[in-house]
């Protein structure tokens, strides 16, 4: 063989593997991304969360409890702690009924065909998880770091009064999870999964609220911005906040209307992968429950004497506790998450 042509040759074959080379290092980054079709196992992850989540609570409780001495439970810090604790117990059961539902495959008991005697005739399985997506996953995380240091902020309030909105802060803050958590899974389920689940109409009124909410949005943070930094009065971030959550309540009743929550009876396995992504009912549920308590809160805090308003807080709380968990329960056995 000429040593022109085999020059030629080894040139022709180390050209190419260079460019498979390069275009599998071009799709890495998509890869990382996007995954592949094996399912993840996000279990532990969201077991140590939870679990790191349950301990900083009982801190923030501690923290709040050493903080303050109750000679008299007509003091407003004796109810302001029921109020604190069924407050952070209403979101740990939330958490974790959320991220188990989304993340954590469910164990399924399957029978087996003629087992042996000495074996039993059933076995377990892991159903892969609704959603796959590490990013979903971290800004989920990201939510409970901000409960966290919500909690703490309201641990150091002074009166009555300021005990109550800080708790007005924490409630806003699971409001804005699950309207975020919506609008995340939407951008998801458009960018990795096109079926005729989606449709022209939805994607018009999601349109429209997203860009209402980011203005309202933008509103409450200038408020709250000089309520930190100027020393304007809080009203006005709590009335723009308040703007949101009305907002909130007419987008979920629309988003009720058009947008379609039950699966389709029988899809390919590609559509069935883009569809575990799509946003259920259950989102809207806690956007009432926060928007209510929220509201009420509000309420509480313009109407009843600063005396009274540690109990009607505790108690008001620890009602929303016993619904939102009754109702959270009762979503999970619908297959609502």
């Amino acid at each position: 063989m000429p040593i022109r042509t085999f020059i030629r040759d080894v040139w022709t074959q180390a050209r190419l593997r260079i460019r498979t080379r390069v275009g599998e290092l071009c799709a890495l980054p998509g890869q990382l991304i996007r995954g592949s079709d094996e399912s993840p196992d996000f279990e532990q992850s969201v077991k140590v969360v939870l679990a790191t989540f349950t301990v900083f609570t009982g801190f923030t409780i501690n923290f709040f409890v050493m903080g303050v001495t109750v000679t008299d439970l007509s003091k407003w810090q004796w109810w302001a702690f029921f109020a604190l604790v069924a407050l952070m117990l209403r979101y740990i059961f939330g958490s974790a009924i959320h991220l188990n539902g989304t993340y954590v495959g469910k164990t399924i008991n399957k029978p087996i065909p003629d087992p042996p005697a000495a074996l039993t005739a059933w076995s377990q399985e892991k159903a892969p998880p609704k959603s796959r997506s590490i990013a979903l996953l971290c800004k989920d995380f990201l939510f409970l770091v901000l409960f966290g240091m919500l909690a703490v902020h309201i641990t150091d309030a002074k009166t009555v009064e300021s005990f109550a909105r800080r708790s007005m802060w924490f409630v806003g803050a699971g409001f804005g999870w699950s309207i975020t958590d919506y609008f995340a899974r939407r951008c998801w389920y458009r960018l990795w999964g096109q079926t005729p689940r989606d449709s022209w109409e939805l994607r018009a009124v999601d349109l429209v609220f997203l860009v209402i909410f980011a203005w309202l949005a933008c509103r409450a943070y200038q408020a709250a911005y000089d309520f930190l930094y100027s020393g304007t009065d809080i009203e006005v971030f709590i009335r723009r906040s308040a703007a949101i959550v009305f907002v909130g309540f007419f987008f979920s009743a629309i988003n009720g209307i058009v947008a379609p929550d039950a699966p389709a009876a029988a899809v390919a396995p590609a559509q069935a992968l883009a569809d575990s992504e799509w946003p259920g009912p259950f989102w809207r549920l806690w956007v009432f429950f926060d928007g209510v308590q929220f509201l009420l809160t509000w309420w509480i805090v313009r109407s009843v004497d600063a005396t009274a308003m540690g109990r009607v807080l505790a108690v008001t709380f620890i009602v929303f506790l016993f619904l939102d968990f009754g109702v959270m329960v009762r979503a999970v056995q619908l297959k609502w998450k």
